[in-house]
């Protein structure tokens, strides 16, 4: 899994900093969905010649901080979703309440 973590107050966090007062804009910017219940967006994205060689996408916003989550299989050929689905989105529930809560 590969994380990036941006904040808005003009401190590089990871290399990445977003230029907005908060990171909701930022986040829809690079969302690849529409958000679930808890605010966290992702969705597969194939990215070889079979269905499985892909990646998983995940992106929220707590107040000024936005996240970019990234998974793939560490396998090759092997399916993202054994690894990724449900493990990267409980990694992102855990960043986005540590980063400011759930609501």
């Amino acid at each position: 899994m590969s994380a990036r973590l941006a904040s808005t107050d003009g401190q590089i966090v990871d290399g990445h900093v977003v230029p907005c007062s908060d990171a909701t804009d930022w986040a829809a910017a690079f969302s690849p969905g529409k958000p679930d219940d808890q605010g966290i967006a992702f969705d597969y994205f194939p990215v070889s010649g079979t269905p499985a060689a892909g990646v998983y996408h995940f992106v929220f916003s707590s107040g000024r901080y936005g996240a970019f989550l990234i998974c793939k299989s560490s396998v090759d050929g092997e399916a993202a979703s054994r690894e990724c689905e449900d493990q990267v989105h409980t990694a992102a529930l855990g960043w986005k309440l540590a980063l400011g809560g759930l609501g």
